[in-house]
């Protein structure tokens, strides 16, 4: 069967004929027999690609795409899955789990070459059209959410405004979706003549992008989520065979290895759109917010994290609690997105902070919610505003009441921890030690985390703040902050571990008792409690909500 292709549909040949050329090897990265077929059926030259490092490179791609689509169906596996310029791509043959929806788009030449081999169906539909056009966001939209975009060697044979024009369409239209695409730099844009596969094609490549970054400007609710350059995904590399695993550092120093990238993109962010509150003295705090239901009159949440927490450690309970109330996380000063305070971090500081946080997002009532060190900063900010304050819910809190805080085995290990953590995050050894955090949030979540939480410069702002916390909360155990009649909930650990240990765990828990108006025991938790069970910390949210 012979074919006729505009210069870059024809393109679609080079990923099937990698495809069919690594399922024909004894031991196969990516086992593709339909592939095979399709070649073997197909009139063209396909041995002016033999030999040449973009068929492997074709097929690492592949497997990076398709681990992001398993991963998108392991967690919605009734969802949608779009391939955008799909050629002759086969992942509906080998991800379809039975379930889940696919479509698949091209240039009516592409499709028309598509359509001799493969056929629409219950689960599947084929579209002849453009990225450009709108209509077949449409037939997407009628196929059941959420939405997994792919569009695989496609976006730079656009114009950039084609390109960014696009992606924001899809952002707009989905955002509940995730799109994934490659991006190539200026220097393979510029030297595209030597590429050993399209050198021997007529169709030019176009947007070039060198900082994959860029593209979350195109839309507020972009946000970069994962992005590897080929073979080096963490999750397909740990698959690859000892060889691959082996030249994959000596392939990451070439040039055009560096600015060939594979980008996974989320469409809304799980802790909602980003907005900054100025302070007394003009510092900005980032804060994200997701609202109410419609109708809902419930106080507005807002939760205050731990020592080195950002509002990433409340990723999991934020969005329970906005099926009922609206919900705010925020970074104090030098922690996540917020610039570090050059005049210190003393309790009193941090309160002042969080009210004007309040004003800033007011007017309220608000329940307020402060985990670890987090518990001490909302009960001194109610006491100096209590009119707008309709309770507090703290979890695990760090309280005056246990003494075992204020003993010399405690205080040397606080002065230990910064300089110990300094020396991790320099080494880039920290994120290792919260693995277990970053494997329980959702993906752009953990991209937050990766990128902001295990910083040299949050460890400094977490030594800022241990510098005079306990002797600040040492004067709390004859006068603490009054409360009035604001009711208080705390939640504890209800093991040890996570630092803690069984006595440190019984003395911390006989001063929730003592503080607490209701106290409740998360019985699987230790001392992350928002990570381990988050619905009870929101039930318990919506029990004193009433």
């Amino acid at each position: 069967m012979k074919v006729d292709l505009g210069a870059v549909q024809e393109t679609l040949l080079i990923p099937l004929y990698g495809r069919a050329v690594e399922s024909g090897k004894s031991r196969p990265l990516v086992r593709d027999p339909r592939a095979a077929e399709l070649v073997a059926a197909i009139d063209y030259d396909f041995a002016k690609f033999d030999g040449g490092r973009s068929l492997i490179g074709s097929v690492l791609r592949g497997m990076v795409f398709d681990h992001w689509v398993r991963e998108f169906l392991t967690e919605f596996p009734h969802g949608t899955v779009v391939e955008i310029g799909a050629g002759l791509n086969t992942r509906f043959e080998r991800l379809g789990n039975g379930t889940a929806h696919w479509v698949e788009l091209d240039l009516p030449d592409s499709m028309a070459l598509r359509r001799r081999f493969f056929a629409d169906s219950e689960r599947r539909t084929m579209i002849a059209g453009s990225v450009l056009d709108d209509d077949w966001l449409d037939t997407v939209a009628s196929r059941p959410g959420p939405y997994f975009f792919v569009a695989e060697a496609v976006l730079t044979y656009l114009a950039e405004a084609d390109a960014r024009a696009a992606v924001a369409r899809i952002a707009e239209r989905f955002p509940d979706g995730r799109i994934a695409f490659d991006t190539w730099g200026r220097w393979i844009i510029r030297n595209q003549h030597r590429h050993d596969a399209l050198r021997k094609m007529s169709a030019p490549l176009q947007w070039a992008c060198d900082d994959p970054h860029a593209v979350e400007s195109w839309h507020p609710g972009l946000r970069l989520l994962d992005s590897s350059t080929v073979g080096a995904q963490s999750a397909v590399r740990r698959t690859l065979p000892m060889p691959y695993r082996v030249l994959m550092p000596a392939l990451k120093a070439l040039p055009q290895t560096r600015a060939y990238r594979l980008n996974l993109y989320g469409t809304a962010h799980t802790q909602g759109p980003s907005s900054w509150v100025t302070t007394r003295d003009g510092r900005r705090l980032h804060t994200a917010s997701l609202p109410a239901p419609p109708a809902s009159d419930a106080p507005t949440v807002v939760f205050e994290a731990g020592a080195a927490g950002s509002r990433s450690s409340w990723a999991l309970v934020q969005p329970l609690v906005a099926r009922f109330a609206r919900a705010v996380v925020y970074d104090r000063s030098g922690l996540g997105r917020s610039a570090p305070d050059p005049h210190g971090r003393t309790l009193d500081r941090m309160a002042d902070d969080l009210n004007d946080l309040l004003d800033g997002i007011g007017p309220g009532p608000f329940v307020l919610a402060g985990h670890s060190a987090g518990g001490p900063i909302v009960r001194l900010a109610a006491a100096r505003r209590p009119d707008r304050i309709a309770g507090l819910v703290l979890v695990d809190p760090t309280d005056e009441a246990a003494t075992v805080l204020f003993g010399r085995t405690f205080r040397r290990a606080e002065k230990l921890a910064g300089p110990a953590g300094l020396v991790l995050a320099r080494t880039g050894l920290l994120p290792r030690l919260y693995r277990f955090l970053l494997d329980a949030v959702p993906a752009d979540v953990r991209a937050d985390m990766v990128r902001e939480a295990f910083t040299t410069s949050a460890v400094r702002t977490q030594i800022a703040q241990a510098r005079t916390f306990l002797d600040e909360l040492a004067l709390w155990r004859g006068n603490p902050p009054g409360l009035g009649d604001i009711p208080v909930t705390v939640i504890s650990g209800g093991r040890p571990g996570d630092g803690m240990s069984a006595s440190v765990r019984a003395a911390a828990n006989a001063a929730h008792a003592e503080r607490a108006g209701r106290h409740v025991v998360a019985a699987r938790s230790g001392h992350y409690v928002p990570i381990t069970e988050p619905a009870l910390i929101a039930d318990e949210i919506r029990r004193l909500i009433g």
